[in-house]
């Protein structure tokens, strides 16, 4: 059994790769490749250190094709990796996951709390605005209002996958980061962080930090008082000692026609949680990854069947293989899981560098190839890519 691991290089220099597809063996118990990714646009643009647009996003696979995402562009391939398409549009912009279904290719865009279903073309079906979900706001109390016009996202009026366009803390307020398809058609999303004014704020000061130069010395001082004086080296919590304000995690149910359920929520949340997923069994799964918890809950009634804390660094990146057990993704390790006994079989450290940090998986189809060793030489030859124009 052969499982992509895709992954953000935190703090590295953006002239470095910010990102990596890792195939990992099971059977040889060791990577057999790490694949160099296309690079989104505007990098240069983005002082995110963590995240942002860096680095390589979800999987989605589909009858004999897989697709990926960056933060900025889709990319579609067949079982020997001769790239089908790749796609954009200037309203779909930090995207987090994909899902290839039969009635075409939903994502979400991250950076403006919409979700986008894009028919096997690469053309625009249908969107949907998470800020216009009352279900959503009368479930969890969440205060927002829309700041997109319909004909603003249809026509993309605003280039979102330019960070210099917006202002990412006021228009990223759902952190809508997971896709998970489901029988009748409908999809199940997270809202892996919905946040209000007083986290907004927050946020705010942190970019002013940041811009000023002087964010790293302060997350020196507070990582050297967290590990010599707090004993914990955890990230789970996200970066700071003291989290001086939280935010909501969500899941829903929407249908193409734009119903919209409530299935889960909690507070607490000083990190976005990740990963919504739907088990063989019925049941679904969400990461917690500001406590590091697995998530088990009932799919139509919401309830939480039981937790298990397993991250100790970032808890992101969830996938149930085909014998059954799950993967998650925590830092530079991947944890295996043994949903039905409720432990971890194993945690595997599957790279010595302390950069990459696991985005999502993708347990690879027998029948399929193993990835290219680098992806932007692979487009040469077989399909150019320029990410900067549809043309």
């Amino acid at each position: 059994m052969k499982l992509l691991i895709s992954t953000t290089n935190r703090h590295v220099h953006i002239d470095e790769p910010t990102g990596y597809i890792f195939t990992y063996d099971f059977a040889a118990n060791q990577v057999i490749q790490k694949s160099i990714i296309n690079e989104p646009p505007f990098l240069k643009e983005n002082p995110n250190p963590r995240g942002g647009l860096r680095g390589q996003k979800g999987f989605s696979l589909y009858q004999d094709k897989i697709g990926f995402v960056n933060s900025s562009t889709i990319f579609i391939y067949d079982k020997n990796w001769n790239p089908i398409l790749y796609f954009f549009h200037p309203s779909c912009a930090s995207i987090h996951e994909l899902a290839i279904t039969q009635d075409g290719v939903w994502v979400t865009s991250t950076g403006n709390d919409l979700l986008f279903l894009f028919d096997h073309q690469g053309k625009l079906k249908k969107f949907f605005d998470v800020r216009q979900m009352e279900k959503i706001l009368q479930t969890t109390g969440w205060v927002t209002r829309p700041f997109l016009s319909h004909e603003d996202i249809q026509n993309g009026r605003i280039n979102f996958r330019d960070p210099r366009t917006h202002d990412l803390i006021n228009t990223d307020k759902a952190h809508i980061n997971s896709v998970f398809p489901l029988e009748d058609g409908s999809v199940l999303i997270s809202l892996g962080l919905l946040k209000n004014s007083n986290f907004s704020r927050l946020l705010s000061l942190k970019s002013k930090l940041v811009h000023a130069g002087i964010w790293k010395w302060f997350l020196s001082i507070n990582s050297y008082l967290r590990k010599n004086y707090f004993k914990t080296a955890s990230e789970s919590k996200g970066e700071m000692l003291i989290q001086p304000a939280t935010g909501i995690s969500a899941v829903a149910k929407v249908t193409q026609n734009g119903e919209v359920t409530p299935v889960l929520f909690f507070g607490g949340s000083s990190v976005p949680s990740h990963s919504v997923r739907l088990l063989k069994n019925g049941t679904g799964i969400y990461l917690n990854s500001t406590a590091g918890e697995l998530v088990n809950f009932e799919l139509n009634s919401g309830k939480v069947l039981f937790t298990d804390q397993v991250g100790s660094k970032f808890l992101r990146g969830a996938r149930q293989l085909s014998d059954g057990t799950l993967v998650m993704g925590d830092g530079n390790h991947f944890i295996h899981y043994d949903i039905e006994n409720k432990k971890i079989i194993q945690k595997i450290k599957f790279t010595d560098e302390s950069a990459p940090s696991v985005f999502d998986f993708c347990e690879l189809p027998d029948d399929f190839e193993i990835p290219p060793p680098s992806f932007p030489e692979h487009h040469n030859k077989f399909m150019p890519v320029n990410q900067l124009s549809n043309s």
